[in-house]
């Protein structure tokens, strides 16, 4: 073989046929630095004889020495082995338990050197899919050829590249080589370090900064250089001088060391600065911006948003779109090539969910037919499973016609999951699984499995069926002491204490919950009581039907200087208002972990308007199987087999198994909810057709990533994200459509936007 691989990998990666195994290395873009050439070899593989597609019958009987990686298979004598050139198959003798010993010490993502017997392979072995078909190795010693500093160098555990220029970690590269390739640079502004003194570099991005006419700064998405503008160049630098900050620039020069009382620890590539040579304007920036690039005294949200081509290029944000893109692409990879799932596109337009969240909805040239926008694909992906694709996932857009908060966008990004022949306990582990998978490396790893509680448990401790279990600080009953005799009711009694929060409770603060209390739970009698020296006193006041205060003391354990927060009332609403002040009065300086949490056995129905059922999750959910025989005559206590995978207080995912017999989900759409079946009836086609048991989740992709970067708002982890006024503020929409485009659409016309809402 003449072309090397390193050639190969630089001109034509897409020849190469690298298999999961080594996915380590091509994902540290250092293939060509850990497997020798055909042409070149080092040290340790020296010895290799031949590639894999040299393999030919003409070598059998022959001993040969192979270098690539090896994966197991599912009986230990047989294992694949490639190098980029082609595959063959390894056998291991049963008898050379030494060497079965060896191989159980050595990774799949470690390069190997195998040396073995040349052999044909018998006949109904013969892999159609091996590049060495009817030929295997019948191995004699295999040995690890990995340079251990050079994986040192470049293991998860000592990569940077997620983050920020001001790192504390300066001196690490925040870059891999495939970075530069197939651009105008050879260096990003984020790589250069002092070992790069003396090598000609050309770097392009934003002109940041310009100091005394002589120092300059150049920006890109990967950190920041100086460069400086030596006396002799004075002259032609002056186009440079007289750029407008944010113009595009390109640079030439040598990189040279900063004399050390210059050198900046604050910057990764504090230790250099680039010597001019040449120096173009590629783009010129008007004069004055809207706003400036950076990550202190930011803007307002509005211009940000309006101007959002500008903010992108602020570190945080490139720092969430990088994470965003890695932990997107490590779950596809997790899915696709450790579980065998398959990615399917599913539509975004189609027909009306009944039920849920109100969708967004889609006028077509034809008269009085609609499109919906999809709030999920859980119809589309329940006949998937009908359709025997049995392992299905995509990274799902999904739209929702609702008001945005912090938390919630009108369109939005999940991965959507769903499996068939399966149960609840195994889409736990498998949504577990993907989350350790695509954990980012800078945190600390996940352990699993997480901890579960059920929705009761929730409401009861928490006050929330998210409960932030961050902090300890649990909600109790003491409804057998204040009332003796309506303990089993749905009436209780419930307490909260706030260690020290008495001297803190200020008459404006009191007015503000107490409010917050009569307009939102108007039907739960609310107390606030500060435990003074005489509590006993207060207490015997506000509590008249609390005759055993001490008991009471020892039950809730409060001393002199807590508060107090009392709610009396349907044991779901008294318990929420607690849970509410909970997180209100929680530590401000909390110093918070990720904190996963599985809450379990939700209700399957809630009361609505005029006392009509709804789902607590969606109408396609299986019922707990202990609960079926509820259905008919207590719906309100039926438990589904639905679960929330709660992180901090937010929920992130959720899911359930599906109903998968007709019969049953007719009876719940149509005797339970009331819904008429007509629009799903490619469901119940599909159902009945021979559906297997199938269930699955989402993970919403935005929620978890404001959790990782410590965001406020899910719009700081999304490119082009609606505004908290529910407007596109870039493109100005929503916006009104033209006459024609309205009568096109056989839309009434307006004559002005206050008329529209009345049509």
């Amino acid at each position: 073989m003449n072309t090397s691989l390193s050639i190969m990998l630089k001109n034509a990666p897409r020849l190469l046929n690298i298999t999961s195994s080594s996915k380590y290395f091509l994902r540290r873009g250092i293939i060509t630095e850990t497997l020798p050439s055909a042409s070149s070899a080092s040290a340790k593989s020296s010895e290799r004889t031949h590639t894999c597609n040299e393999l030919s019958s003409a070598l059998v009987g022959q001993q040969v020495a192979l270098c690539g990686w090896m994966q197991r298979k599912a009986t230990p004598q047989f294992l694949a082995f490639h190098d980029g050139y082609g595959r063959t198959q390894l056998v291991i003798p049963e008898n050379n338990a030494g060497l079965l010993k060896k191989l159980e010490s050595i990774q799949d993502s470690s390069v190997v050197m195998v040396k073995g017997l040349v052999c044909n392979s018998q006949a109904h072995q013969v892999g159609l899919n091996n590049g060495s078909a009817g030929l295997e190795i019948a191995v004699s010693d295999v040995s690890i050829i990995d340079d251990d500093a050079l994986h040192h160098k470049y293991s998860d555990d000592n990569n940077t590249d997620e983050e920020s220029p001001t790192t504390q970690n300066p001196h690490a590269p925040i870059s891999f080589p495939g970075v530069n390739v197939y651009t105008e640079r050879t260096h990003t502004c984020g790589e250069l370090r002092g070992s790069d003194a003396g090598t000609e570099v050309v770097l392009c991005g934003w002109l940041q900064f310009l100091r005394m006419n002589k120092f300059v700064t150049i920006r890109d998405s990967y950190g920041v250089t100086q460069i400086l503008i030596p006396e002799e160049l004075a002259d032609e630098a002056q186009l440079l001088v007289k750029a407008p900050l944010e113009s595009i620039i390109r640079v030439k020069g040598v990189v040279a060391t900063r004399p050390p009382a210059e050198v900046s620890p604050k910057m990764s590539t504090g230790e250099i600065e680039v010597i001019l040579k040449e120096v173009d304007i590629l783009n010129e920036a008007k004069c004055k911006l809207p706003l400036q690039v950076r990550e202190f005294q930011k803007a307002n949200e509005y211009l940000r948003l309006k101007h959002r081509y500008l903010d992108l290029r602020s570190p945080s944000m490139q720092k969430s779109l990088r994470m965003r893109s890695k932990l997107l692409m490590r779950m596809r990879e997790f899915l696709v090539a450790e579980r065998e799932f398959v990615e399917v596109e599913t539509p975004t337009l189609f027909g009306r969910t009944p039920g849920g969240a109100r969708e967004f909805v889609v006028p077509t040239h034809n008269a009085g037919e609609f499109f919906s926008l999809v709030q999920s694909p859980q119809q589309l992906k329940q006949m998937l499973m009908a359709g025997a694709v049995d392992r299905y996932f995509q990274v799902a857009r999904c739209y929702r016609d609702e008001s945005t908060r912090p938390d919630r966008q009108p369109e939005f990004t999940q991965l959507d999951v769903e499996l068939s022949f399966t149960d609840r306990e195994s889409v736990l582990a498998l949504a577990e699984d993907v989350l350790q998978f695509a954990w980012p490396e800078s945190f600390a790893p996940l352990v699993t499995p997480f901890p579960r509680i059920t929705y009761r448990q929730a409401i009861d401790l928490y006050g929330s069926d998210k409960p932030d279990t961050s902090f300890e600080n649990f909600i109790q009953d003491f409804t057998d002491l204040n009332d003796g005799g309506q303990s089993e009711s749905r009436s209780k009694s419930r307490a909260l204490v706030i260690n020290n929060g008495a001297k803190n409770y200020t008459t404006s603060i009191r007015n503000k919950y107490d409010a917050f209390a009569r307009t939102t739970y108007p039907d739960v009698r609310f107390l606030a009581i500060k435990v003074t020296p005489e509590w006993q006193a207060t207490l015997k006041k506000a509590l008249p039907s609390c005759s055993n205060l001490d008991a009471l003391q020892a039950r809730l354990n409060f001393s002199v200087g807590d508060l107090l927060f009392v709610s009396i009332g349907d044991i779901d609403r008294a318990s929420m208002l607690l849970g509410k002040l909970r997180l209100e009065f929680a530590e401000p300086n909390l110093q918070r972990s990720f904190d996963f949490l599985w809450v379990v056995d939700f209700p399957m129905f809630e009361a609505g308007e005029n006392g009509k059922l709804c789902s607590v999750h969606h109408p396609f959910t299986q019922p707990h199987p202990q609960d079926l025989h509820l259905l008919e005559t207590d719906p309100l206590k039926v438990r589904s087999l639905s679960y929330d995978l709660v992180l901090n207080g937010c929920e992130i995912g959720g899911g359930s198994i599906r109903v998968h017999n007709c019969a049953l989900q007719k009876y719940i759409l149509k005797n339970l909810l009331g819904e008429g079946t007509e629009r799903l009836q490619h469901l119940l086609d599909a159902l009945e057709s021979g559906c297997p048991p199938h269930g699955g989740l989402a993970l919403g992709i935005d929620r978890l990533m404001s959790i990782l970067t410590g965001s406020e708002s899910i719009r700081d982890v999304i490119a082009f994200p609606k505004g908290f006024d529910y407007k596109d503020h870039l493109s100005g929409a929503p916006c009104d459509i033209s006459a024609e485009d309205r009568k096109y659409y056989h839309l009434p016309q307006v004559t002005d936007h206050r008329n529209v809402a009345e049509h």
